[in-house]
């Protein structure tokens, strides 16, 4: 059986490559799993760090899927996102608390920025819901009155 900080670890290292491949939606769903696994385990710490990493992916995800956001700069924000989760990984494997903190308010902030930014500015996708063609629509009207 694998020793509870191994376990941590190995998830934490999995929403790195999560992460890399802009899945948010999975990295959420992983956060989410580390933050019971962290209470479960009765690891503070452990909660304290998922429910920050839930945070920033439940916030990220939704900025992402609804505004139009040039490549460049989605590129860029995930570098930056990258950058400061791998600082926290590697805070976490030194089990150094000052830079896990410093690493978690790094990546907080950034998908904050992204975040506000993106709302404040965005233009929405268009939607993805299908739309009917007039002639459907009129036929239904036809047989409906």
């Amino acid at each position: 059986m694998k020793d509870s900080s191994v376990v941590f670890l190995d998830s934490l290292r999995e929403i790195g490559v999560l992460l890399g491949q802009q899945d948010i939606e999975s990295a959420f769903k992983t956060s989410s799993g580390l933050t019971l696994f962290g209470y479960l385990m009765e690891y503070p710490e452990g909660v304290f760090i998922s429910e920050v990493l839930e945070g920033v992916f439940s916030q990220v995800g939704p900025v992402i899927d609804t505004y139009q956001i040039p490549d460049e700069e989605l590129t860029d924000t995930m570098e930056r996102l990258q950058t400061a989760y791998n600082e926290l990984v590697a805070s976490v494997e030194a089990n150094d608390k000052m830079d896990i903190l410093n690493s978690l308010i790094k990546l907080r902030y950034s998908a904050t920025q992204f975040q506000l930014k993106w709302s404040r500015i965005g233009k929405s996708k268009p939607s993805k819901v299908p739309q009917i063609p007039p002639q459907i629509g009129a036929m239904m009207k036809d047989l409906l009155s």
